[in-house]
């Protein structure tokens, strides 16, 4: 068995079968198919059972309720594979999507990365792709920086990982966390990486939903945590002048969204006091060279605002931050 493929379900009844028949559907027929079913109170288990009848590649499991990482980590310790890989319920992929990663041959240090398809009903499709390379060792760090820069780095379903490394290390996704666990777990990986692969082909359909959560709606605890977290990751990970500031910038970008969604006295004084913190490492790191990105004038406009009232009222300071969108 080559490639265990894990599939954490919840209520996708709508879409599910869009995606197993789309991965039934692969050349590459050297797979596993593992569907981890997170309690679903809707057809969702029925529609499981069905396509496992059909096709002795599939095991469907079943837990109670705990969560998109709770799935994926019971997916992660069932898989029997060599490699990992990871599909979301309400996406689907291209007949190639799984041949493609082995295109090239593969080792045991490769992380193979291909582009994707976001497909959002109002804001119409999204294309997330990068030129092709295969860079080793002396070429791996700016490839990575090609796919942060790419925002192809914090997806998990576009890599094929090495079960033999996540179970070695420990690599989980974090349960409880429900807001960019996807990016936490890639960057985890990624010190144990001495290849990077990048196949510019768009085979991964990614649907947004409109029920979707934004990162607005998330409470101002998590996204202050998660800010955290990631901020700690790609400081270790990336340490260039200007991804040192791309770091800062998005730190006080997620710190100032955290700051809007403040709810109570203690969120809004914590979040201040991190967007205060992560101006002074913006500006510590900030370089007029390093402006590429529209999201550069935002954010500078933020911290102007944060600079203006640093001695001020955390609620006016949050008021103004929340007609700043970012």
């Amino acid at each position: 068995m080559l490639i265990s493929v894990v599939v954490p379900i919840y209520n996708m009844e709508a879409y599910l079968a869009q995606c197993l028949d789309s991965l039934l559907a692969q050349r590459f027929t050297d797979f596993e198919l593992l569907l981890v079913d997170d309690g679903s109170r809707d057809a969702s288990p029925a529609i499981c059972d069905r396509y496992a009848d059909r096709d002795n590649r599939i095991r469907v499991i079943r837990k109670p309720n705990g969560g998109v990482s709770s799935a994926r980590n019971v997916g992660i310790e069932a898989a029997r594979g060599r490699y990992l890989l990871f599909v979301d319920p309400d996406d689907w992929v291209d007949e190639d999507f799984l041949s493609q990663f082995l295109e090239g041959g593969m080792d045991d240090r490769t992380l193979p990365v291909t582009g994707l398809i976001q497909h959002r009903p109002k804001a119409g499709d999204r294309l997330l792709t990068a030129p092709a390379r295969n860079e080793g060792p002396e070429g791996r760090d700016e490839a990575l920086r090609l796919l942060r820069r790419c925002d192809m780095l914090g997806f998990v379903p576009n890599k094929l990982y090495v079960r033999e490394i996540v179970m070695r290390h420990g690599i989980r996704f974090i349960e409880g966390l429900a807001h960019r666990e996807d990016e936490l777990f890639a960057l985890d990986y990624l010190p144990f990486v001495k290849r990077v692969r990048i196949n510019e082909r768009t085979a991964y359909h990614y649907r947004v939903l409109e029920s979707g959560h934004s990162r607005r709606h998330k409470p101002c605890g998590l996204q202050l945590d998660v800010a955290r977290r990631l901020h700690a990751r790609y400081g270790e990970l990336f340490i260039s002048p200007e991804d040192r500031y791309i770091t800062a910038r998005t730190y006080l970008r997620q710190t100032c969204a955290a700051l809007a969604a403040a709810a109570t006295p203690e969120e809004l004084g914590a979040a201040a006091g991190c967007a205060r913190d992560a101006r002074r490492e913006y500006l510590a790191a900030f370089d007029r060279r390093f402006l590429t990105d529209p999201r550069d004038r935002k954010v500078a406009a933020r911290q102007r605002l944060v600079f203006a009232l640093s001695g001020g009222s955390a609620r006016l300071l949050r008021a103004l931050v929340k007609r700043i969108h970012i």
